[in-house]
């Protein structure tokens, strides 16, 4: 009986992976090693989320049962964000390597496309999930004992088993729905793909009966599967195009049975052969496209940027659109073959027709697979001119900032020199002024003691008149007195006398015409120091003005 259920339980859990893994990737080694490289980062992210929730159990109180169950619930929420992380550090990894994978693959294109690797990383992804997740409970599965005798879930084998593929291929869908998301930087498809995995993750933290979160667990694997398909470049169209063409070959296999069963093998070895060179060619093309399409989605994000520089990208943009509607009427003529070569295969009446008609579809596909080359060719070339366009244009818009920074950084020079003239203008002018008000009042005084000097003068000058005329008077008398008696020389003498004691008298005033003629000096040289101090107003009065010149300049060169 533990037997069975482990066999059971394991054929539930990994059967769909295995089988995916031997049909799709096996006989691919590339495949092989992106689906180990992606395991290995699986690895690593619960390496590091195990070593956090060790180290914080260690630090937390062990006695504590809901401190416990928190740490739980905080170890699965941060295993959730560190998978989603290193999703995103492997997409990163594989987008660096595409030139690499390029150099080592003998033909012109990838060869494996990014939708490829999503599918592939993603089942190593949960390849790896599901094998820690399951291991332990397999183990326990095998014997002596049998779960569910107290109480417990009868089902608990079977439903951890269907969880386990749930969680596997939930990784597969989360895969591929993460790296077109990156591809077409949709962040918020991002954050929908890590909000899925916390709510898948913390649904039996929510339910304690195990069958219970298989229900919308299975729901969120529904539509991630329809969200993947979509992503990957499903459609219903394609869908029924598959069963049509399965159930096509059926009908043609069962008209095909003869009596000879010679030419019977030979006709099915044909229709194998050609068949695998259509899916071949199918494969080639779907590769052919896209690379196209990415080559299309790198030349809208150059367009993005070269609206904002040039003129010169709308032309490029009338190009793209050209060439988008040549690629779609490529593809339409690409679908037509394929559905003519479904209505060949249908309506095939002998293998020299089947032949003839393969040949030619085939010439045709190659010959459109050419042409697609080289569109591809050209427009890898004109993304090439977009980004030299780009760059010339970048280098031009640097210059200009740093001559005008130059022209900045001179103008704050100038206007800092013309501040600093204005100022020195501005002292030197109010110290003129002061100087000008006090030569002002100096001279005013000065003529008003001039004046009074001259009034002094004008006086002495009077006095000293009357005095000569008077000396000339007594100096006639005295050469009367000569010619006369001496008694009258006496009475003349003692007349002088009385006119020397009048003259002593008069002495002090002839002190103070003495006095007066100093006077009259300092006077004159007042006069000149007045004169002089005029033309150092006259001087000041040019530096003034020259100064003021000097500010009309300066005010015309700033206007």
């Amino acid at each position: 009986m533990t037997a069975a259920v482990f066999f059971g339980c394991t054929f539930i859990a990994f059967s769909p992976a295995v089988a995916l893994f031997l049909l799709t990737i096996a006989r691919d080694p590339l495949r092989v090693i992106f689906l180990i490289a992606g395991a290995f980062f699986w690895l690593v992210s619960l390496l590091l989320s195990s070593l956090v929730w060790f180290v914080a159990v260690q630090i937390s109180n062990k006695d504590s049962g809901s401190q416990q169950k928190g740490l739980l619930v905080f170890g699965v929420l941060l295993s959730v964000l560190l998978q989603e992380l290193f999703r995103f550090a492997y997409y990163k990894l594989l987008k660096k390597a595409n030139e690499g994978l390029l150099a080592l693959s003998q033909e012109e294109t990838m060869p494996i496309s990014v939708r490829q690797l999503a599918y592939v990383s993603g089942l190593g992804f949960g390849l790896m999930s599901g094998a820690f997740s399951v291991v332990n409970i397999l183990s326990d599965s095998v014997g002596p004992g049998t779960v569910g005798i107290h109480g417990d879930s009868q089902h608990y084998f079977v439903s951890s088993a269907f969880m386990t593929l749930a969680i596997i291929l939930l990784h597969m869908f989360w895969g591929v729905v993460f790296f077109d998301s990156c591809e077409r930087r949709r962040w918020w498809s991002l954050g929908a793909v890590v909000c899925s995995h916390l709510l898948v993750s913390c649904l039996t933290f929510v339910n304690p009966q195990y069958e219970g979160s298989l229900i919308p667990t299975y729901m969120v694997l529904c539509v991630m599967a329809g969200w993947a398909f979509s992503c990957a470049g499903g459609s219903v169209r394609n869908l029924r195009l598959c069963l049509t063409y399965s159930v096509c070959n059926q009908d043609t296999e069962a008209a095909l049975v003869k009596p000879e069963e010679v030419s019977q093998d030979q006709v099915r070895d044909a229709v194998t052969e050609t068949k695998e060179k259509i899916q071949k060619l199918v494969v080639f093309n779907s590769q052919l496209k896209d690379r196209v399409r990415e080559l299309e989605e790198l030349l809208s994000a150059a367009r993005r940027d070269g609206d904002l520089k040039s003129k010169e990208c709308e032309r490029e943009q009338v190009a793209r659109i050209i060439l988008q509607s040549e690629l779609h009427e490529k593809t339409e003529k690409l679908k037509h073959c394929e559905e003519l070569l479904m209505e060949c295969e249908r309506e095939r009446e002998s293998h020299s027709l089947l032949q003839a008609e393969m040949d030619e579809t085939k010439s045709n596909l190659m010959n459109e697979v050419e042409k697609l080359e080289k569109r591809g060719e050209l427009m890898w070339n004109l993304l090439s001119d977009v980004y030299m366009v780009r760059k010339v244009l970048e280098k031009e818009c640097e210059q200009e900032r740093e001559a005008r920074s130059i022209l900045q950084s001179e103008l704050n020079e100038k206007t800092e020199k013309l501040k600093h003239c204005e100022k020195l203008l501005m002292e030197s002018l109010a110290k003129s002024e002061k100087k000008l008000q006090m030569s002002v009042e100096t001279i005013a005084q000065l003529d008003a003691e001039n004046s009074e000097l001259e009034d002094l003068v004008m006086s002495l000058r009077v006095a000293i008149e009357h005095m000569q005329n008077q000396l000339s008077e007594s100096y006639r008398e005295h050469d009367k007195l000569m010619n006369v008696s001496i008694d009258e020389l006496e009475e003349k003498h003692q007349k002088a006398v009385e006119n020397i004691t009048q003259l002593e008298i008069k002495k002090p005033l002839l002190i103070d015409q003495d006095e007066l003629c100093e006077n009259q000096k300092k006077a004159d040289n007042l006069t000149n120091e007045c004169e002089r101090e005029r033309e150092s107003h006259s001087i000041l009065q040019s530096e003034l003005n020259q100064a003021k010149d000097d500010f009309k300049y300066f005010e015309k060169n700033m206007m």
